[in-house]
């Protein structure tokens, strides 16, 4: 008898211990549910520019997955739209720890970088950033490099941009403001001398 009571409260307590563990496990997936639900919608609003209900909708998912490191990215990219640019600096740090090697966490920085006028850190990451080879877009990375070290470069070609061009006839249309300078059609401009 004593030998069965022994095996039922050891059963009961198996039982017991397994339905806590279920139960965080359980909780640990709702949290990460509900983190992926919040992350889902704090990036519609911020693209959508209704930043208050964005930040809110963000700062619950950093909470409820403190190691994801999009949540990160996105906290840093409403941070820099509310002007707090230490914050967006110790959001885009916190997602690269997580993931160091992320070609759109690295991008990101990096026009982060080149906006603060760190230039030679924003073209280190952009050149970090293209050399992925899982990356799917490094040639508008290898442009945006090329654009940080020269003011005003979006609006017109610089040397750099045109020299990329024509490495790269087959890449994608580039924006219009500068598109003769890889236009297949068209030559690129040939520098006057001053």
């Amino acid at each position: 008898m004593k030998a069965l009571r022994s095996a039922l409260a050891g059963a009961a307590l198996g039982v017991a211990l397994g339905g806590c563990q279920t139960t965080t496990n359980g909780t640990e997936q709702s949290d990460a549910a509900a983190a992926r639900a919040n992350m889902q919608l704090g990036s519609a609003y911020l693209q959508q520019g209704n930043l208050p209900v964005a930040k809110d909708k963000l700062e619950r998912a950093v909470k409820q997955a403190p190691r994801d490191p999009a949540i990160h990215g996105l906290l840093a990219m409403l941070y820099l739209r509310l002007g707090e640019e230490s914050r967006a600096e110790g959001e885009y740090r916190a997602a690269l720890a997580l993931a160091p090697r992320d070609p759109d966490l690295l991008n990101n920085y990096a026009v982060f970088l080149c906006g603060a006028g760190r230039i030679d850190e924003g073209v280190a990451r952009f050149q970090e950033a293209a050399r992925n080879p899982l990356y799917r877009t490094p040639w508008p990375t290898r442009m945006r490099a090329c654009a940080c070290t020269v003011p005003g470069a979006m609006q017109r070609p610089s040397p750099c941009m045109r020299a990329h061009c024509r490495c790269n006839p087959t890449t994608p249309r580039p924006p219009r403001s500068w598109s003769s300078c890889c236009s297949p059609r068209i030559a690129p401009p040939t520098p006057t001398a001053a």
